[in-house]
């Protein structure tokens, strides 16, 4: 969706608190990056996220208008000086009670309000809290027809989720936001040089600076670019890198012209097809290839799959058993992966192995590990290290960890969650489910 000008507004709130919190038990270094670094993952939010939504169009370019950042300042106060000089207002929300409950999601939820009835009209809200209270706000977000994005974090409220446009995988946040080191705007093998400062308005106004670049030269030059990205890629190039890449080097010139006149980064794309340069759709992943020297079936099967793989199982036919009518009820409404009793035991009793062999160094390196030979429970594992650490299980001890001990642990989390979505259990349910979670470790300690 783009209003006006050929981009989509966007607002970004980030309760600080709540998301150094998570990341800090996730990955160390990724929290570090996080607070110190937000004009990297802001940036990666606003050029290499791509589109939501049902009208979505990865060649619309968002501009993120707004950026507020919620932090309790006397716990986090040494980072408010990154967050400000990285162009964000910095809401103070000090503590309200014992627990260190601050005020952050009040606060998030009156900007947020004031920000649906603001003359410059936003089309989406960025979201990064893993909070189930802003289910409500988003419910009254969507109901205006804007697009709302949330970071979702492992065991997560399903109802949250649901009232989501898109939801930003932290695995996919921690390694392209704040852990990749990739310079300058990368493609899917090909780096396009955008340095150089004056490139865009050149290309906008035309090589005098003076007058507007004609649409038939513009897209003669577009699609030498876009040759050229192509060519030097080892790859096929993914659609929404290539127009992003196109974006910044050819300045307003291509969103103004709507894209030398075609309406969009597809139509041009078709438009301008030929020997050297292919393309292929399939549902929102789509690339541009060298047809004869890309093998564009093998990257389309590895993206499928990729996708696939950031998505815990939810074929609940597969659950067969007592227990099965009850482990199928939370894995609707809360979000849990279908799986099966030796697949729950075989996820704790291999975090429990690594943990005491190894440590914790962060989740991605816990995924790998654990998923080993079945790659299948890679989202799974992640689930659950997720939910271990939201749970406050002591990932970073070294000593004292049994498949039972983290079993018992995610159980108990997993009935909190259930209490949190008003999931009602009774007796029966409640030995039904322990036999879905911990039934596979009978006799293990």
């Amino acid at each position: 969706m783009a209003s006006g000008n050929g981009y989509r507004r966007a607002a970004l709130l980030v309760d600080f608190d709540n998301i150094y919190s998570s990341l800090r038990s996730v990955d160390p270094a990724a929290a570090r990056i996080f607070a110190t670094d937000p004009m990297r993952w802001s940036g990666w939010l606003e050029e290499r996220l791509g589109s939501v939504g049902p009208d979505a169009d990865e060649t619309t370019a968002r501009i993120v208008l707004h950026r507020t950042c919620y932090l309790n300042p006397s716990t986090w106060g040494s980072y408010r000086a990154y967050f400000t000089r990285a162009g964000f207002r910095v809401v103070d929300c000090p503590s309200l009670t014992q627990q260190g409950k601050n005020s952050a999601d009040i606060h998030m939820v009156i900007d947020a309000l004031d920000l649906l009835a603001h003359p410059t009209r936003y089309d989406e809200f960025i979201v990064l809290s893993l909070d189930a209270d802003f289910t409500p706000l988003f419910q009254r977000l969507r109901s205006f027809d804007r697009r709302v994005i949330m970071l979702g974090s492992g065991p997560s409220a399903a109802a949250l989720r649901n009232t989501c446009d898109y939801v930003i995988p932290d695995d996919v946040f921690i390694s392209e936001a704040l852990l990749s080191e990739e310079p300058g705007v990368v493609t899917e093998g090909a780096v396009l040089d955008v340095g150089d400062p004056g490139a865009a308005s050149r290309a906008a106004s035309g090589s005098d600076g003076t007058a507007p670049a004609d649409p038939d030269r513009l897209r003669r030059d577009l699609k030498e670019a876009l040759v050229q990205m192509v060519t030097e890629a080892a790859e096929p190039v993914r659609m929404a890198a290539a127009a992003n890449a196109l974006r910044l080097r050819f300045g307003p010139a291509v969103t103004g012209g709507s894209w030398a006149g075609t309406g969009g980064f597809k139509a041009f794309v078709r438009s301008v097809a030929d020997e050297r340069l292919a393309f292929r759709i399939r549902g929102v992943v789509g690339f541009v290839y060298q047809p004869g020297r890309h093998d564009i079936d093998a990257a389309m099967a590895l993206a499928e799959e990729s996708n696939a793989r950031r998505r815990v199982p939810q074929d609940t036919e597969r659950l067969v058993g007592a227990w099965a009518d009850a482990a199928a009820r939370v894995c609707r409404v809360l979000g849990f992966p279908a799986l099966l009793p030796s697949e729950w035991a075989a996820i704790f009793t291999g975090i429990a192995g690594e943990l005491s062999a190894s440590g914790f160094s962060d989740m991605a390196r816990l995924e790998r590990v654990v998923a080993g030979s079945a790659p299948e429970l890679s989202a799974s594992v992640r689930f659950v290290g997720v939910g271990l650490s939201q749970a406050g299980y002591d990932l970073a001890s070294t000593d004292g960890h049994t498949a039972r001990a983290i079993g018992n642990c995610f159980h108990s989390n997993m009935l909190r969650l259930a209490d949190n979505a008003q999931l009602h259990l009774d007796e029966a349910d409640h030995v039904a489910l322990r036999n879905w979670l911990l039934g596979g470790l009978d006799g293990a300690r």
